[in-house]
């Protein structure tokens, strides 16, 4: 994952959101999420910014826009738009599906590999 259109299609495919008539969610939502993303991962874990700022990927191209994420991390920022995006459904059962999305992403910000 390199650009932020690379990061919105493997959040889609982890939401089955792959039919494009129209797609559930909309693209600048997935990016709101990114960037949030961001924000809480500096509150998490600030030591992986080290002369790093958060960008602000909002309004920016989706296809040539490369996402600053630290190597290793960059499936935890696509838990966070998983989650964000998820938390704005209507329905019941999408706010456990939601926080597990949000628990992954701290779970990997957190947690060093064995």
């Amino acid at each position: 994952m390199k650009y932020i259109q690379d990061y919105i299609n493997t959040a889609r495919f982890q939401l089955q959101d792959r039919v494009n008539s129209p797609y559930r969610y909309a693209d600048a939502d997935f990016v709101q999420g990114l960037d949030l993303a961001f924000d809480e991962a500096y509150r998490i874990r600030p030591d992986i910014f080290v002369n790093e700022a958060t960008p602000d990927l909002t309004g920016k191209p989706l296809d040539i826009t490369i996402v600053p994420a630290p190597r290793g991390y960059q499936m935890a920022f696509v838990y966070y738009m998983c989650g964000y995006v998820t938390l704005s459904d209507q329905e019941d059962t999408t706010d456990a599906r939601a926080g597990a999305f949000l628990t992954k992403f701290i779970s990997q910000l957190t947690q060093t590999a064995s």
